[in-house]
């Protein structure tokens, strides 16, 4: 487990080479703005199952879609936000 809330963080690169076995990660309320880079950053980590990231600015910044984003992006997750992702979460909508 790792708790890192509130350190004013943009990036978590570095963390799977840090943290290879990491399962649950508290991540909220930083300034995380990318659901590309949090899929680079967090993709290696296999056992991750649990995430926290409310309160960054990638959860406003995709309001519409956030969780099935960060769920198509973080297959292994189980928990976002303290919520089930139920499989609906990991797929993004059809367009068009």
């Amino acid at each position: 487990e790792l708790y890192i809330t509130r350190n004013f963080l943009t990036s978590l690169e570095g963390l799977a080479k840090a943290c290879p076995n990491l399962e649950i990660l508290d991540a909220a309320e930083n300034k995380l703005g990318s659901v590309k880079r949090l899929q680079v950053a967090l993709a290696p980590l296999a056992r991750l199952a649990e995430l926290r990231l409310v309160g960054n600015p990638l959860v406003a910044n995709n309001s519409d879609n956030y969780r099935r984003r960060v769920g198509s992006a973080v297959p292994q997750l189980q928990y976002l936000d303290d919520e089930f992702l139920a499989e609906a979460d990991r797929r993004l909508k059809e367009e068009g």
